[in-house]
């Protein structure tokens, strides 16, 4: 982009109030290198209505006139290489597609640009920490020129700039850039002196790019090596390194597959095993067998026990656990009558003796 629409020398030496004159009738007003820091009072005077270029170059404007927000006609204005910090509302320049605002101490881009017509838009060289989100409203912007700032980031907004063909993002604090750039039809692309390391895969898609600059990064991927050799061998680092990629995405995708079925066919076992313990009832302990005769065997030996020692054997009452050890005690009562001399009409004591599985604890009830 050209940083002055119009050169001519000979306007030097023409008084600023002649040159207004000539712009009624030529629709060119350059007052470029006057170092002017305000319009003449007597602008007001002259028809400026149907000016359609206007250079204020190389001047002292801290704020751009008010007069030439009202300049309708206006298709390109340059205000290269002064010190505005700020631009007015310029909202009636439906005209204007080209813009040139470099050089200045701009610290943000107004939002209202970015519903200008604009075609050509030259912010470089200001204070531009950001680029606005109405960015991508400028649907008719072809060339965007933004080096020479401090920004860190390129908004996603971007993308949507469909016409754009060249794009200097030089000199900046860049550390990435947007998928959504590589939806676009670049043809040249400028992103040296960065802190780029890596290039998106995707920027295989750019198939109009001619001119790819990237020196003065960090890169990583690609390689410097490969940066050195251009834009052709970059590309087709990235086309193998995106081929890879897809064949890793691949395997990792078959991966998480076998792992799946194999995770369904461990629920549907667990599920199977689950339905035929509870058709079965539950699992019965190796001694179980043994322990449910237990109760018997242990009553008949108690009995036995009882008629070794002439005893009557009654079961009074059982009781059994069962588990991995059998627990339970078995209770029964014995009566036995004896003689004994002295202690009775009769000559007899009746005694009772309460047996249980641990022994036999006689008892004496006189």
């Amino acid at each position: 982009m050209p940083q002055s629409p119009v050169n001519n020398a000979s306007s030097f030496n023409v008084p600023v109030e002649k040159l207004f004159e000539q712009a009624e009738e030529t629709g060119v007003l350059v007052l470029t290198g006057r170092k002017l820091s305000i319009f003449p009072p007597t602008v007001s005077s002259f028809d400026l209505t149907d000016v359609t270029v206007v250079d204020l170059s190389a001047n002292r404007f801290v704020v751009l006139p008010q007069a030439i927000a009202e300049m309708v006609s206006i298709e390109r204005l340059c205000c290269y290489n002064n010190v505005m910090r700020t631009l007015p509302n310029l909202n009636k320049l439906q005209s204007l597609v080209s813009l040139n605002v470099s050089r200045n101490h701009l610290a943000n881009l107004p939002a209202h640009i970015c519903s200008l017509p604009l075609k050509e838009l030259n912010v470089s060289h200001n204070r531009l920490v950001s680029l606005p989100d109405e960015l991508g409203q400028l649907k008719s912007l072809m060339d965007l020129d933004v080096s020479g700032n401090e920004i860190a980031a390129l908004p996603s907004c971007i993308g949507e700039l469909t016409c754009l063909r060249d794009l200097n993002v030089r000199r900046n604090h860049l550390q990435g850039l947007p998928e959504e750039l590589t939806s676009l039809a670049l043809v040249r692309l400028d992103i040296s002196v960065n802190r780029i390391s890596r290039l998106p895969l995707s920027f295989i898609k750019i198939l109009t790019l001619r001119t790819l600059t990237l020196h003065d990064n960090p890169m990583v991927l690609p390689p410097t090596n490969i940066c050195l050799r251009g834009r052709v061998h970059i590309m087709k680092y990235l086309q193998a390194e995106m081929e890879q990629a897809n064949c890793r995405d691949d395997i990792s995708v078959r991966s998480s597959r076998a792992a799946a079925r194999r995770e369904m066919r461990a629920n549907s076992s667990r599920r199977t095993h689950s339905s035929r313990d509870l058709k079965d009832g539950p699992p019965q302990h190796p001694g179980a067998r043994t322990m449910a005769s237990g109760p018997l065997s242990l009553e008949a030996e108690m009995e036995s026990v009882a008629k070794q020692h002439g005893l009557d054997w009654s079961g009074r009452s059982r009781s059994i656990g069962a588990g991995p050890s059998m627990t339970g005690s078995i209770t029964g009562s014995l009566s036995v009558s004896r003689p004994v001399s002295g202690h009775s009409p009769s000559g007899m004591v009746a005694s009772s003796t309460t047996v249980s599985a641990g022994g036999i604890v006689p008892k004496s009830k006189k």
